[in-house]
């Protein structure tokens, strides 16, 4: 029988990671500089919403996954300051970054997600799921010029925290209501969507 976390869907995972035309154009170096600094921005402001929804987990988490989820949460405040020096390099006013819809969409789905009682196998998939969809697409990239990025979200060491994510995933699993698997699963498959609309947002030439 396959674990847990086999049987989730990855009919999408390729379309929101390595396939996505963002990532593609990235690797190619056909991405413009508007189109990744859209990007870049509206993920910022992404982690800082993220990385409530991690802390949100991890109150829910039992003492077992304490440390992979408070090295993930460590990770994401150092993430941030990291993602504040890339902006100001790029003479990027953060105070003048806003959310585009793609973007608000996503985090209102946290923010769901934390107001609504869910199983803590459901919380963990769906945080799994925006990891694992960050690092398929980055460990894809082969354009040099981006190999900064390719360093953070597709490397050895965030593979290591993946895998780990994974065995939590399936542990939680062990003791999970089937009701409760279901619920992951629905949310592992709006994670996929999500990156997708969030994807298509960095390259939509259309304002917003």
């Amino acid at each position: 029988m396959p674990s847990f976390s086999a049987s989730l869907s990855k009919d999408k995972l390729c379309e929101a990671s390595s396939e996505h035309r963002f990532i593609q154009l990235t690797s190619t170096g056909e991405i413009t500089q508007e189109q990744f600094n859209k990007w870049l921005t509206q993920d910022y402001l992404f982690v800082n919403s993220y990385i409530r929804f991690g802390a949100h987990v991890l109150i829910n988490a039992p003492r077992q996954d304490y440390k992979v989820l408070i090295k993930g949460l460590s990770a994401l405040e150092e993430e941030l300051t990291w993602f504040e020096n890339k902006l100001k390099e790029k003479n990027i006013s953060i105070k003048n970054i806003k959310p585009l819809s793609a973007n608000l969409n996503y985090q209102h789905w946290l923010d769901d997600l934390m107001l609504t009682k869910k199983s803590y196998l459901s919380l963990i998939t769906a945080l799994y799921a925006i990891e694992l969809c960050y690092y398929e697409a980055w460990k894809s990239v082969k354009n040099h010029d981006y190999q900064e990025y390719i360093n953070r979200w597709g490397s050895e060491g965030f593979e290591q925290f993946i895998e780990r994510l994974r065995v939590t995933v399936d542990v939680a699993s062990i003791t999970a209501a089937n009701n409760d698997k279901q619920d992951a699963c629905q949310l592992w498959n709006d994670v996929m969507q999500l990156e997708i609309d969030f994807w298509n947002m960095t390259i939509d030439e259309k304002s917003e």
